[in-house]
């Protein structure tokens, strides 16, 4: 299969036969840079003898992904060739146009001996809003910035001034060669151009870098150390490494937002002169967050523990590594709480929110405060029937074990855990969660022996926390 994010090529699955045989495959990318009014890049992908039959799915990518549209390659733009000369080629389409929408490309013939594909994609032309996850590839000073889903490309740098660098999902230094799954592919990331960096040199050995054009409005090498130093506590607190370390993509654009791919994660602060550092931290750290955590499941299934999990323990773990002050984790917790209590589709079902989650922001918050919320309510659930021996971490180690060992680590993972610990009436709990109805009020006992929770409106019902009066007990838990 092969899958497209806007602007670069996406993995390759294709018949059963690659499932099994796993096929080299070799990818060379020729970006031309030389004139800053037609950035392009050329590619030419070849699979080693993938034996697809007649009649079968050669390569597949996205037409749309989450509402940001790729390059769909119509008409003769994917061209595609084997040992026999051209290989004629049908497409068919699936999905909904303008949220989740793929392309399959089909053999009219079987292959014969090497296949190779070739086509040229291009930066993405806004026409309105840019709002949405950060898939697209962009133009930036000096350079493209974009999402990879391939192989890791061999880079023809011949088109291109003296000084371009390329950065990656998987660092610098190539051509390179490695073993991954076609997941990790598929979300990963690359830059090529005049690019600066955090360390400003690298070498082979890097295992943490960040990259960016144009220089952002924060201070870099300050956010940087932030970010490994929150990542290196996570990868303890988790017991996770990596074997391609982490890298983080800076990207400029006027709406804020960020989106977590494998290993890495791409940003753009943009252009509102009330963000503070503090905003920026906070944004970091949930996607950090995404790449530890991981919920194998439908996305109705699994968006809202997983966009809970990455709000809960981003915030938790900067506050229990003292990165943040107990006011300013108060503060944030009760910043994220309020978006739920005013949302106007706060009683969406789960399968409603993703009947199109991109289309409103209203509707794609909801996940991220359901998700917090249910958290924490487990969390001071666990502590009070374990007498403060379990929590809400005994359950996400629990999934990430699970995930260590090879194992199913989705929903009903998920519920067997919570019948493990907390019985039945856990799993009708959630699952009344998920329904949308009844608002989710906050649990006396969440968060710290510090806090407790306070109604503080009935039109909409709204709760907060606040600092207990007279509290001598250590906050951190």
């Amino acid at each position: 299969m092969l899958t497209h994010v806007r602007g670069l090529v996406l993995g390759l699955v294709a018949s059963a036969a690659l499932a099994t045989a796993s096929p080299a495959i070799n990818v060379t990318f020729t970006p031309h840079l030389n004139d800053a009014s037609a950035y392009s890049v050329d590619a030419e992908m070849v699979i080693s003898a993938p034996n697809i039959g007649v009649n079968a799915t050669l390569v597949t990518m996205y037409l749309w992904v989450a509402g940001i549209p790729t390059q769909r390659y119509d008409g003769d733009a994917l061209q595609v060739s084997d040992a026999n000369g051209a290989l004629p080629l049908t497409t068919t389409e699936s999905g909904t146009e303008g949220v989740i929408q793929s392309r399959f490309w089909n053999t009219e013939r079987a292959t014969s001996g090497d296949v190779a594909l070739r086509f040229t994609f291009y930066p993405r032309v806004l026409n309105g809003s840019e709002w949405g996850p950060l898939f697209d590839t962009r133009t930036q000073d000096g350079g493209l910035l974009g999402s990879m889903v391939t192989v890791l490309p061999s880079w023809d740098l011949s088109d291109t001034p003296a000084n371009t660098r390329i950065a990656t999902t998987f660092g610098e230094y190539f051509p390179k060669t490695f073993d991954t799954v076609l997941q990790n592919l598929v979300f990963s990331l690359w830059a090529v151009g005049d690019i600066h960096s955090y360390p400003e040199v690298t070498t082979p050995d890097t295992d943490f870098a960040t990259y960016w054009f144009e220089e952002p409005t924060f201070n870099t090498s300050d956010v940087a150390g932030l970010i490994q130093n929150f990542y290196e506590n996570e990868c303890d607190f988790f017991n996770q490494t990596s074997d391609v370390g982490y890298h983080v993509f800076f990207r400029n654009q006027t709406s804020s937002g960020g989106t977590a791919f494998y290993e890495s994660f791409i940003y753009g602060p943009g252009s509102n002169p009330n963000t503070t550092s503090l905003d920026i931290e906070y944004v970091l750290a949930h996607e950090i967050s995404h790449n530890f955590l991981e919920f194998d499941d439908s996305v109705v299934n699994s968006t809202t523990i997983s966009e809970g999990w990455a709000e809960y323990y981003s915030m938790r773990l900067l506050w229990r590594s003292k990165m943040i002050t107990d006011q300013q984790y108060l503060d944030v917790m009760n910043n994220r709480v309020s978006y739920y209590y005013n949302d106007i589709y706060v009683n969406l079902t789960d399968t409603e929110v993703q009947d199109n989650p991109w289309g409103d922001l209203a509707v794609q918050k909801i996940p991220y405060g359901r998700g917090l919320i249910y958290l924490t309510n487990v969390d001071a659930e666990m502590r009070e029937r374990h007498q403060g021996a379990k929590s809400v971490d005994t359950l996400t180690m629990g999934m990430i074990e699970r995930k260590k060992a090879g194992l199913s680590h989705g929903l009903e993972d998920w519920f067997n855990l919570l019948r493990e610990y907390l019985g039945e009436e856990a799993v009708d709990n959630y699952i009344e969660v998920a329904s949308g109805t009844p608002l989710l009020a906050l649990r006396q006992g969440t968060l710290s022996p510090c806090f407790e929770v306070v109604q503080t409106s009935e039109e909409p019902v709204a709760y907060q926390w606040q600092f207990k009066t007279g509290c001598n007990k250590s906050c951190i838990i």
